[in-house]
């Protein structure tokens, strides 16, 4: 629930954007989760999430962050499993099969 507004979450939905400052709650519905948060301070920054699912290699120019949440992935010659991470990116994101990513973008404000 945030800001009074119910939302149900799966594993398989895209990033949920919304305000930080707003009165948040949680209820599990079916066991522990995992959950991968990008917070950034109001006016230095701007950023968002993006969840691809892809057999094929990812580019990630302007990614500051990729974390694996499904499958095997190589980046920058290192091999990436679930919840393994790499900050600041150079080369794709290429899966050995079917894999999910979470993709952090962010642009410093002036």
């Amino acid at each position: 629930t945030v800001a009074g507004a119910d939302t149900v979450l799966t594993e398989s939905s895209d990033a949920f954007t919304f305000d930080g400052g707003a009165t948040t709650s949680c209820r599990l519905l079916d066991g522990p989760i995992h959950d991968l948060n990008l917070m950034l301070r109001r006016g230095c920054a701007t950023g968002w999430l993006e969840v691809v699912t892809t057999d094929s290699p990812v580019p990630l120019d302007a990614v500051a962050a990729c974390v694996v949440l499904d499958g095997t992935v190589t980046i920058d010659g290192t091999a990436l499993v679930a919840r393994d991470a790499v900050l600041d990116p150079i080369g794709p994101a290429v899966p050995e099969s079917h894999a999910r990513l979470a993709l952090a973008r962010i642009t410093l404000s002036p």
